[in-house]
């Protein structure tokens, strides 16, 4: 099966998957069957919604690319069959290729993450290492100011950016 993803979308959703884990299924960025891409550490998660358009028959993929994606690469093709990545610069110009695997297991249910009732709290702890992958997700999407909500559950941090509809990265709190 053949998925064609945006890059700087993926790029972004990559930016909160988790990097050598127990938890090998965190390793990689879930491709949902209503196109969204999704990665998590499990302390910050990032879902991005229209990454790609989901092929019938699909049922979901965790994908784990270990390359590094191409600077000027806007498409990144995943061949499910083969294990091929290809990353194009336009629909038909392909720059690179790399490797990937699909893992074999279930991603969480990141739509139970996602808080839907805001607050305003006085002070929360958050780690700043995660703030920097906030950084990351939104550069990507040349985005340089985001909006910060904060949950009335957790206290957990909602980070989206109102210019771009369907990105949203969650920050759990954490203990001082």
């Amino acid at each position: 099966m053949i998925l064609r993803v945006n890059a700087s979308k993926f790029i972004s959703a990559a930016a909160c998957k988790a990097k050598r884990d127990i938890r090998f299924y965190l390793e990689g960025v879930y491709l949902a069957v209503n196109g969204d891409a999704v990665g998590t550490d499990g302390h910050c998660l990032c879902k991005v919604s229209d990454a790609f358009t989901a092929p019938d028959g699909f049922n979901g993929a965790i994908i784990d690319l270990r390359a590094k994606v191409p600077p000027k690469c806007e498409i990144i093709e995943f061949c499910t069959e083969t294990g091929t990545a290809r990353f194009f610069v336009y629909i038909y110009r392909q720059i690179e290729i790399a490797q990937f695997s699909v893992l074999d297991s279930r991603f969480p249910d990141y739509n139970r993450v996602i808080p839907v009732k805001r607050c305003a709290l006085d002070a929360v702890a958050v780690d700043v290492e995660i703030l920097a992958k906030a950084a990351k997700v939104f550069h990507k999407l040349k985005l340089k100011h985001v909006r910060i909500e904060f949950s009335e559950v957790n206290g957990s941090m909602i980070v989206t950016n109102p210019a771009i509809v369907g990105v949203v990265m969650v920050v759990m709190p954490c203990r001082l």
